[in-house]
């Protein structure tokens, strides 16, 4: 008896330790995403000092984030957002809008396909 107690307290852990992982990724990028959809909209009104700000955000936000998102998530993803921050920053230092925004469009990308493959999905277990 004692040890299927300790089996099923252990099955709640589990699924709850899953069920706040997806929640914290899940959350977390929608912090970054909404600043990559604002400064999407400044570098179409051309306001790169505004960007130039929001890009900073972005790098803070994500240096909070990072250190957690490591525990879940295959460290190649995670260094391929690193990296795309880093060229959206020049490329809004050289004020190209064109790479600018397909650079924050590849970002874009990355988060939203790492919180879907992060769903409690059958297929994402299976």
């Amino acid at each position: 008896m004692k040890q299927i107690a300790v089996l099923v307290v252990s099955l709640f852990v589990l699924v709850l330790s899953a069920l706040w992982e997806v929640k914290y990724i899940e959350n977390s990028s929608r912090y970054i995403l909404s600043d990559i959809s604002y400064t999407k909209n400044q570098i179409q009104n051309d306001n790169y000092e505004e960007a130039k700000n929001h890009i900073e955000n972005i790098k803070n936000t994500w240096g909070s984030i990072r250190p957690v998102w490591k525990l879940f998530i295959h460290h190649d993803k995670l260094d391929n957002i690193e990296k795309e921050i880093e060229v959206l920053k020049s490329y809004i230092d050289l004020q190209d809008k064109n790479e600018a925004i397909t650079s924050l469009e590849k970002l874009n990308f990355s988060l939203n396909n790492i919180n879907e493959d992060e769903k409690l999905k059958v297929e994402n277990i299976l």
